[in-house]
This record gives C-alpha cells, sequence and structure tokens, in this order.
C-alpha cells in the first residue's frame, strides 16, 4: 500500500503547513467554537449539552480546554468522544416501512465536536493546495458547479472539433462507509499529516 501512495505523487504537506496544526485551542476560541453551534440539539452518550457547557463555562471553560489540548496533543480520544448514539431519521419521503427511506445519523459529544470544528478551521488554512484542481465537491472556494461548467465546455469543444466520446458518471451508495478508515489513515500520513491527527 505504502508503495502505491508514493506512486501516486499526492500533493504533501510542507513542514510549514504543519505549523497551521502546532496550535493549541484557547478558552476564548473554545468558547467562540461552542457558541456557533446552534441550540437545542441531542447531546452525545454523555447528555451534555452545548447549553451545560454555556451555563457553567466559567466553572469547567479551563478544565474542558486542557482536556481538548491534551486529547489533541496524544492523538487519543475520550471513551464518550469515540463513541456515538446512532438514531435513525425519515427522509421524507417514500414509503416509511422501507428501510432505504431511513437514514442514520451519529450523536455526538459537543466536546468531540469542539475538537473537531477546531481542527476543520486550521484544515481548511491548507486544504486547497491539497485538493486537486478538479476537486470541487468540497473545500474552501471550491463549488460543485464548476464540475457542470468544465462538462459543458468539454461537450461543446467536442462538438465544435466533430469528436465524438462518450460521459460516464458514476455515484457511488454511501460511498463514504465504503472506505476502510485505515486505508485513510495511510493515505494522511503519504500526505505528511501529523501523527496525531
Amino acid at each position: 500500500m505504502t508503495n502505491y501512495l508514493e506512486d501516486l505523487n499526492l500533493n504533501k504537506l510542507t513542514e510549514e503547513d504543519k505549523t497551521h496544526f502546532d496550535t493549541f485551542i484557547t478558552q476564548d476560541e473554545c468558547l467562540k467554537l461552542l457558541k456557533e453551534f446552534k441550540n437545542n440539539k441531542s447531546p452525545g452518550v454523555d447528555g451534555i449539552g452545548k447549553s451545560f457547557y454555556l451555563k457553567f463555562w466559567n466553572i469547567i471553560g479551563e478544565d474542558l480546554v486542557e482536556v481538548l489540548n491534551n486529547v489533541y496533543l496524544n492523538g487519543e480520544l475520550t471513551e464518550t468522544m469515540k463513541t456515538g448514539l446512532i438514531s435513525l431519521i425519515y427522509k421524507n419521503k417514500g414509503n416509511r416501512k422501507d428501510m432505504k427511506q431511513w437514514r442514520p445519523i451519529s450523536l455526538l459529544c459537543v466536546d468531540y465536536k469542539i475538537l473537531t470544528k477546531f481542527l476543520s478551521k486550521n484544515l481548511s488554512k491548507i486544504l486547497n493546495k491539497l485538493l486537486d484542481k478538479n476537486q470541487t465537491g468540497a473545500g474552501p472556494e471550491k463549488l460543485i458547479s464548476d464540475n457542470l461548467l468544465s462538462i459543458e465546455s468539454i461537450l461543446e469543444y467536442m462538438d465544435l472539433n466533430d469528436i465524438s466520446g462518450m460521459l460516464i458518471s458514476f455515484d457511488q451508495e454511501k460511498a463514504f462507509d465504503r472506505v476502510e478508515h485505515e486505508f485513510i489513515i495511510q493515505v494522511l500520513r503519504a500526505m505528511n499529516f501529523p501523527s496525531n491527527l
């Protein structure tokens, strides 16, 4: 697998890029991230929602930040951060007795969501350097509509130059669920991400 990933010539983080992941979360930043979450969302397995953290911030804020920074530094989540409650949500279409009309959601602990939001904000600073120019479905300053414009341009070019061809589109159901976590970790290592992430 390692040889395969090396042969792909993936975009990699430079040492300077890695500095975006060297920072620790501050109390002010943690509180700001917490306030960005929607109110009245179901809590994770610990039963602690956003409103609890806000109400008792002056008492628990410093300890929460210490826990988050320890998790971040050591790269090892707490047991409650590793656990989600799975609930099924009806998609509001089709027969309610058909399981395909339901989708699972994971209810995650607020402390875990703060940590992942912190990581996501740091990652967004360098994501465009890592993504291929043709990857337009995700990332800052990316628009999925760019792919539609590219396809239209290619079809127009083929038509003007009398080039025959075929357009094939694949859409895998539950695509993310099909990717092994170990493979994702190996790709991140090949892209030079820090080992604690």
